[in-house]
Order: structure tokens, then sequence, then C-alpha cells
């Protein structure tokens, strides 16, 4: 195998490896990257019609990086702690080997006291946050969860940056998480939890402290 063969062969592998992500952005950056080796693996072999094809690939992802990036969209949370929900009960149904995954155990019935938030964006139900009061200033984020089509981060960001004010004035002091999945647990790292490592493996802590206004936003 020449170092040209070694080229394609990399591109294939990178165009496979995004189409098995569920991360929108991800998936997109991913296959650019796949595109534009192709594009080159193309141009040095002299199959041109091949670099073409992944040259307009690489501008397709291109544009539809720049719109998940600059497009504003309107996030807000709906409270359905305690309420009679048939539709949060077959979310969670719907959902449930997923959220197995993520938070293997969770049983809402098993958290009376827990509250329950889903996470809208443009008013569609993106993702779910089920969370208790642990008292001593800790609520302990008993489940936060977003749905393929919005597994982008930007639910988890907005929820933990913005509603943190709302956290604050009620005197909590910080968020803790554990999970035993190691991708979730790159999902709390990306959106500013640390390891908390007085609690074990796999426990997760983010300080609240932010003084934002409690309310819906664009971003």
């Amino acid at each position: 195998m020449n170092w040209i063969e070694t080229i394609g062969y990399l591109g294939s592998v990178l165009v496979a490896l995004s189409l098995a992500m569920s991360d929108v952005f991800r998936l997109r950056v991913l296959n650019l990257v796949g595109a534009a080796v192709f594009t080159a693996y193309g141009v040095l072999v002299g199959a041109y019609p091949v670099a073409g094809l992944n040259a307009f690939i690489v501008v397709v992802n291109v544009v539809y990086l720049w719109r998940l990036t600059h497009h504003r969209e309107f996030f807000e949370v709906l409270d359905v702690t305690g309420a009679p929900s048939p539709f949060l009960t077959r979310f969670l149904a719907h959902h449930a080997r997923e959220i197995a995954e993520v938070a293997p155990g969770f049983d809402l019935a098993r958290l009376p006291s827990a509250s329950v938030l889903f996470v809208l964006r443009n008013l569609d139900p993106a993702g779910l946050v089920v969370w208790t009061d642990q008292g001593e200033g800790i609520a302990r984020i008993d489940l936060d969860y977003a749905v393929p089509r919005y597994r982008d981060r930007r639910c988890g960001r907005w929820f933990f940056r913005e509603r943190a004010d709302w956290f604050a004035r009620r005197g909590f002091v910080r968020f803790e998480a554990q999970t035993p999945s190691p991708r979730h647990g790159r999902y709390l790292a990306a959106i500013g939890f640390r390891p908390l490592a007085e609690r074990g493996a796999g426990w997760y802590q983010r300080p609240i402290t932010s003084s934002r206004p409690d309310r819906g936003s664009a971003s």
C-alpha cells in the first residue's frame, strides 16, 4: 500500500465514522474532514469526478456548520413537576433505552421530590432535566437527556448557564451529576462540569455562579 492509497482509506474511515455519530455538529465536522481528504485523494489519482463530488460535499458541510453556529434559536423551560402528563410518560417510554445508558436505574416514580423540566428549543421538546434538592445548596441532576435531533450540547449549555441565576436565588451553590457512561461524562465536561473526586468515579460538579436573568432567551 502506498501513501496515496493510505489517504483514500483514511477518507473512507472518516466518512464512515461521521455517519455513526448522533451529535449533528460533530457529524458535520468529521464528514467535512473526510470529504476534504477524499477530494485530495481524487486529485492525486486523477479521479476528478470523485474530487468534484467531495469538494461539493465539503461546501455543503461548511454551509450547514455555519448555520448551526450562527442560527439563533429560542430556549425556555417547561416545568411539568407533579402534573399528570401523558406526554412525559410517552417521552420517557420512547427514549427509555438511551436514558438507561445515561442514567442506569433512573425511575421517576422513585424520585417523589424531584423537579421535572422540559427544555424547549423553538417550542420543540428537545431535552428533559430531572433534578433533586439534596440540601446544603446542592442540586443533584438525576437526568439530563437530549433527543438525538438536538444532541449538539446547546440545550445543556443553555440550561446550566441561563438557569443558574434561578438556582442561585434559592440558595443553591453547585450542581452534581453522576453517570457511568464515558460519552455522557464527556458531555458533562464539555458544558462545564468537573470530576468530583470525593464522591468517586463517574461523579461531576459545576458551581452555580451565574447572575443571568431567569427567562427564556435566544441563543
